[in-house]
């Protein structure tokens, strides 16, 4: 029969691989994210110098079929009696030959320098990986430092979130992907993950500290900096002299947070109050490499009583 099709009575949507073709649908493949419903420990794979790993409590999805563990339990290891190192894939096997799902040794080559790449069959077998398992050579025994995690990670709706940092194998075109750091990332047609947002940006406004003798002016925001973007910096606030006289051509009002200043000279055309011909200043900012590193100085020909950092933004 060339055609299948459901969900109806009398069709056999009941069958273990059509059930988790529709299944694949709507869920990533992937171990759901510590935490979450039924994610306790997010099955986390840890070793302690026995010959078994321990594998934590957790929920996973594998190609459309599910395995959950409740209580963490042993898994034996595979020993390495070669003369070369060895890397090992422990996976969560869906198998719909045997009925079921459970954790299995993919054992790698010796000296090869990778893992085995798992299984992924949309009508029989479907491995999803926990951890890579280093053994040295002739190791019997799996010491701590020895595993590293290699999970995909699942959702149920929105972005996949990527709290290991490593990415997600089988993301498809338009998926989405919550990156450990913030990023919001879409996976194009060529397989590539482009970023769309980065959850963690802009942050919070920080206060920028004054020099001796200056003070935030009447009106305007507290002077301020913020990262609206990683490596890039962004100002705010209008800045006045604290005994009222202008302010003076040539004269640093601040010095900028380390943190933020820049590998070369900054400047800025900013608004300033007009009492002569001029209605701006210049500001500019001293590189870390420079002579007083970080110094906001202004540069002017008339006499403004205040000036104002609003809307400069530039990279360090």
């Amino acid at each position: 029969m060339a055609e299948e099709y459901g969900v109806f009575a009398t069709t056999p949507t009941a069958s273990e691989t059509q059930a988790a073709r529709l299944f694949r649908r709507f869920t990533m493949s992937g171990v759901v994210p510590p935490g979450g419903v039924d994610g306790g420990e997010g099955l986390e794979v840890t070793a302690d110098g026995t010959s078994a790993v321990t594998v934590g409590t957790g929920y996973c999805i594998a190609g459309g079929y599910w395995y959950r563990n409740t209580s963490p339990l042993q898994v034996p290891i595979t020993a390495n009696a070669s003369g070369m190192p060895r890397m090992d894939l422990l996976v969560v096997r869906a198998d719909p030959a045997a009925d079921e799902c459970s954790l299995e040794w993919l054992v790698g080559t010796p000296g090869s320098g990778d893992a085995p790449a798992p299984t992924r069959t949309s009508d029989d077998i479907w491995e999803e990986p926990l951890a890579v398992l280093t053994l040295p050579a002739g190791a019997t025994s799996a010491g701590p430092g020895s595993v590293a995690m290699a999970r995909n990670f699942s959702a149920a709706g929105g972005a996949v979130v990527d709290l290991d940092g490593a990415g997600h194998d089988t993301l498809p075109p338009g998926g989405l992907r919550l990156a450990s750091d913030g990023r919001l990332l879409v996976r194009d047609g060529s397989g590539v993950d482009r970023l769309v947002a980065h959850t963690g940006y802009p942050t919070a406004w920080q206060p920028l500290t004054l020099r001796s003798g200056y003070q935030q002016a009447s009106s305007g925001h507290a002077p301020a900096w913020r990262w609206d973007a990683p490596g890039l910096v962004r100002l705010r606030g209008t800045i006045t002299r604290s005994n009222g006289q202008p302010l003076p051509t040539g004269d640093y009002v601040a010095t900028v947070p380390a943190a933020i200043r820049p590998s070369a000279f900054v400047r800025y055309v900013c608004p300033a109050h007009a009492t002569g011909p001029g209605w701006s200043v210049r500001g500019e900012i001293r590189p870390t490499a420079a002579t007083n590193p970080g110094q906001l100085v202004i540069w002017h020909q008339y006499s403004p009583e205040w000036m104002a950092l609003d809307g400069w933004t530039y990279p360090i």
